[in-house]
């Protein structure tokens, strides 16, 4: 007894359309990111040259010049030893420490109720209010750009109901 395991020729040819779109948007997304990373690359390097452009015109370049200068030889004197007095340090003399004398351990007992009475307690704590104007900080968006981001996933949206339909 055997079994076949092929799939009929009329199976092959519905799925070959599904995987090939689906070949086709992943070669578009690929395409996509790449451009993508080519752009943020043209940009920095853009960004880097404008940069060291406009150091250069800032800052003007010295050229380098070296100067000679003649060394003379001078005397130099030698250091000499001069002996120092070691000052004597005094030494402390002992004293008698007295010693105290033990007192009564508290039982297990008298802990327990110590332990009891001082146990923290859970209190909430005022937080301060936050520093600032009240003002949401700039995050380099306005207005116009905000909408164009909208208006883009709007259209993605409808890009993909359209495909997901088809």
């Amino acid at each position: 007894m055997t079994i076949d395991f092929e799939q009929p020729d009329d199976m092959e040819n519905e799925e070959s359309g599904g995987n090939r779109l689906f070949v086709i948007l992943a070669v578009g997304l690929a395409g996509l990111i790449v451009l993508g990373l080519l752009a943020i690359g043209g940009v920095l390097v853009l960004r880097n040259i404008r940069t060291q452009q406009e150091l250069a015109q800032i800052t003007p370049q010295p050229t380098p010049t070296l100067a000679v200068v003649e060394q003379v030889p001078t005397n130099t004197p030698v250091p000499t030893a001069t002996p120092t007095a070691v000052p004597s340090t005094p030494v402390p003399t002992p004293t008698n420490t007295p010693v105290v004398a033990p007192t009564n351990t508290p039982s297990t007992e008298d802990m327990a109720a110590t332990a009891t009475a001082a146990a923290p307690t859970n209190t909430p704590v005022p937080v301060g209010t936050p520093a600032g104007s009240g003002e949401v900080p700039d995050t380099g968006f306005g207005g116009l750009e905000m909408i164009l981001v909208a208006f883009g996933l709007v259209g993605v949206l409808f890009v993909s109901r359209r495909m997901r339909q088809a």
